[in-house]
């Protein structure tokens, strides 16, 4: 925690030195601490550079595995249906673009370039939107840092989170906040701001869900230190329905227009599902800091325009040591666990039936396996047919899963291939019937439901989940794939996969395992 209160103190110290430092909106170049503005371009580069860096670094670098992982708990489908099913909560055009967004995960290093190109349009947008001078050029970066760390620090989360698009939707949201706020700015008519500000609220609402409340917030904010100056009594109304527009808005589309919205999320939608608990906490950090460093970048916007040439050193110097705090913070708190990345790494293994790898996986781990590592290599041990004792763990020595939601954390990820891969097909079928009723369709509950549909001689069933799958755009191949097998059953019979799984489902067999 005191990693926290460090970096809100350093925030806080830099925030202080930009209000008494008194300089123009357009910095002299006198102003500026650096010989030549070449130098200025070569500190900017060097900025996005380390950004650049470390964002690749969490995505597509140390969790390429973790990204293709999420984009199996994840789904978009082309449909109108599904467009449909989308806003039937407000901020359903951000869901709706995250789901889109998401499935680009399934090649991780086009996911990372898509999600790195969003944080980059932040940063540039938070510069426009509040004016910050070129003395605190890093702080722009703060935005997407938090985000990052956002997306960073999950784990074990993703599996039970009930956030559709997650991965891109607060990115996708906050470049929302910050073109509606932009656009308020450039409206000059008192009377039009007023209409813009309900605009904003009303529409954007249904479409952007918390994210048009807080543009909402921060206009009023905006507003508010002008009529504490010149007592404009326009500013004062602009302020007034402000508020209550933000209030009674919501509610107002919670009670006529949302039926399946429950009302404790009227205020938070779009916002990640996390519980409001000490585990979780941690969780709601970076969306805090987020949060607080626009309220905070509100400051920019009021400062004094007398220039003053000396305090531009100490603002660089600050800013960049808030900026270098900052990418320190982001990579530490990010979620880094050995039984986590093997636990991910073995399900992508054990999908594709390569159970030697997971072996291998099993065989590397250093530290003491949870109880589903265990469980996945033993799978694979009985699979490769090794003689008894080898390569089998101890299911007594294992550690707990390391998850602020540990539950159903072995469930959620290898219930359905350890059920599947026993024999025990309506068990998988359960889980996956189960998971989709709780979370929503997700690209590996539909595969494991068309596969103990055809293993159980459902083919109509089989169908129905295969065609789902064969609207999408990078699984389509896999329902190709199956839907041979759907509309030629005897091709089960020759697949080697399939055939492992029927001998176990023989009557009289019987192979229980355990999952607690």
């Amino acid at each position: 925690m005191w990693c926290y209160l460090n970096f809100g103190q350093c925030v806080f110290v830099c925030l202080s030195a930009m209000k008494s430092q008194k300089k123009k909106d357009g910095v002299k170049k006198k102003s500026l601490p650096f010989k030549n503005i070449s130098d200025y371009t070569q500190f900017q580069l060097g900025c996005i550079a380390l950004f650049v860096l470390l964002a690749f670094n969490l995505t597509s670098v140390q969790n390429d595995s973790v990204l293709k992982w999420i984009d199996e708990f994840s789904i978009f489908l082309p449909t109108s249906l599904f467009f449909s099913d989308c806003f039937r909560f407000a901020g359903g055009l951000l869901i709706y673009l995250g789901t889109f967004f998401t499935q680009f995960l399934y090649y991780p290093w086009l996911g990372s370039v898509a999600f790195i190109l969003l944080l980059l349009a932040i940063q540039y947008l938070s510069i426009k939107a509040f004016r910050i001078p070129r003395h605190y050029f890093p702080l722009s970066f703060i935005p997407g840092l938090m985000l990052l760390l956002s997306v960073s620090d999950l784990g074990y989360v993703w599996m039970s989170l009930k956030s559709p698009g997650y991965f891109f939707s607060n990115a996708l949201g906050t470049v929302s906040f910050l073109l509606l706020f932009i656009a308020y700015k450039r409206t000059l008519h008192l009377l039009l701001r007023l209409a813009s500000l309900v605009f904003i609220v009303a529409i954007g609402y249904p479409l952007f869900g918390f994210y048009a409340l807080f543009t909402g917030l921060i206009i009023v904010l905006y507003e508010l230190f002008p009529f504490w100056r010149d007592k404009d009594a326009m500013r004062f109304v602009i302020v007034g329905v402000g508020l209550s527009a933000i209030v009674l808005i919501p509610q107002a589309y919670y009670y006529f227009a949302y039926s399946y919205m429950q009302q404790f999320y009227v205020y938070t939608a779009v916002l990640p599902r996390f519980f409001f608990n000490s585990a979780e906490f941690v969780l709601w950090i970076p969306f805090i800091l987020l949060f607080l460093s626009f309220l905070l970048a509100l400051l920019f916007l009021f400062r004094h325009s007398e220039v003053s040439p000396k305090p531009a050193k100490t603002a660089v110097v600050l800013s960049s040591i808030i900026y270098v705090c900052a990418l320190i913070f982001t990579y530490v708190m990010s979620y880094q666990n050995e039984n986590f990345m093997a636990e991910v790494k073995m399900a992508a293994a054990v999908d594709k039936g390569n159970w030697q790898k997971v072996t291998v996986i099993a065989g590397n781990m250093r530290g003491t396996p949870t109880r589903n590592v265990v469980l996945n290599n033993n799978l694979a041990i009985f699979k490769l047919g090794y003689n008894a004792g080898k390569g089998v763990m101890d299911i007594n020595n294992v550690v707990p899963t390391p998850s602020v939601r540990p539950g159903m954390a072995l469930l959620l990820m290898s219930g359905r291939s350890l059920f599947y891969n026993y024999g025990k097909i309506n068990e998988s079928y359960r889980w996956s019937m189960e998971g989709t009723v709780e979370f929503g369709l997700r690209v590996t509950y539909l595969k494991y439901m068309v596969k103990c549909a055809l293993l159980n001689q459902e083919y109509a069933l089989a169908r129905k989940y295969n065609n789902v799958l064969s609207q999408t755009m990078f699984h389509r191949k896999w329902a190709e794939k199956y839907q041979r097998y759907i509309d030629d059953p005897r091709l089960v019979k020759e697949d080697k996969e399939m055939n492992a799984i029927r001998s176990l489902m023989q009557k009289g067999d019987s192979i229980n395992i355990d999952f607690h």
